[in-house]
């Protein structure tokens, strides 16, 4: 695979593909009641979810949905990042999927996977590359 940065916009084998895709994010998700939470991060620009919300079966896994929207100082809207997932019983690990139904380019949809790390931990490292 290779990939070359060209400013905001990565390319991949060649194809135009939004930086966001290869990039590790950084966030936290605070609870608003038993089954809805809020959250706000940062990839390669800052961000916001909203709409979260969790529904738990009686085994603990957890069908889990919610919405990005990156925060611009300027006026221009972007597009609103859908995702979807399976939250594992005891609620460190959520896998899933991620699209933008407002945007029809190659690559706007993929595969996500996040995990609980203590708020004491070290952030990602954002410098290292590999």
């Amino acid at each position: 695979m290779l990939r070359a940065d060209d400013g905001d916009v990565a390319y991949r084998d060649g194809l135009h593909v939004d930086r966001s895709e290869s990039t590790l994010s950084e966030f936290t998700l605070s609870s608003t009641s038993s089954s809805t939470f809020t959250g706000e991060g940062r990839d390669f620009a800052p961000f916001r979810f909203s709409d979260g919300h969790v529904v738990r079966d009686d085994r603990g896994w957890g069908q889990v949905r919610c919405r990005k929207e990156y925060i611009h100082p300027s006026a221009a809207p972007d597009p609103v990042w859908e995702y979807a997932g399976v939250m594992t019983p005891g609620g460190n690990i959520i896998a899933g999927m991620w699209w933008s139904e407002a945007t029809q380019e190659l690559g706007r949809f993929g595969v996500f996977l996040w995990w609980n790390i203590p708020e004491e931990s070290e952030g990602l490292g954002r410098g290292d590359s590999g």
